[in-house]
């Protein structure tokens, strides 16, 4: 390869950032890029070879969180615990990972370490993220005035704070 190639080959590289720019250097339009990451078998033959091409040569890899964010029907949804050192809830996080992958949907799992703020600002990091639903195991009685869009599905896990909410729990007493 000459030095002209290389560098125009690198300037590509370094440029390709957005599904746009992608789909530009692929030589296909935007929203065939997008059904091809939802769906590669939508996209006719030709253009998923363009497609695949392009992947191989730019390394092109789509931002979840901003092919999530467009979405009608995120495939992403947020776990919200106390602390991940605690084996109880470390284990109800990955069976609720495992049962999300196999329904093809992605977690965030954020510790609130036990803080009433970290609590607040990870769900106002979720919802500002759009996600499918959040599960929260919260703190108990500090987090009766936690703020929820009202938008966004939740679930509260092991405690809850008002009657009205999902809940899901044990029966200790049993």
């Amino acid at each position: 390869m000459t030095s002209e190639v290389i560098k125009s080959k690198e300037s590509i590289l370094r440029k390709v950032r957005t599904m746009e720019e992608f789909a530009a250097a692929a030589g296909v339009s935007r929203p065939t890029v997008s059904k091809y990451f939802h769906d590669p078998e939508s996209v006719r033959p030709a253009s998923r070879d363009l497609i695949c091409k392009a992947i191989a040569e730019l390394d092109y890899h789509p931002n979840l969180f901003a092919v999530n964010f467009n979405r009608r029907n995120p495939k992403i949804i947020g776990i919200v615990v106390p602390s991940l050192n605690d084996p109880f809830y470390a284990e109800i996080v990955r069976q609720v990972e495992i049962g999300a992958l196999g329904a093809g949907y992605w977690s965030i799992v954020l510790s609130s370490h036990a803080e009433h703020g970290l609590e607040t600002r990870a769900i106002q990091l979720l919802t500002s993220m759009k996600v499918a639903g959040i599960m929260i195991a919260p703190l108990g009685r500090r987090s009766d005035d936690l703020q929820l869009d009202g938008q966004t599905p939740t679930v509260f896990l092991d405690s809850r704070t008002d009657e009205d909410q999902c809940f899901v729990g044990n029966d200790n007493a049993q």
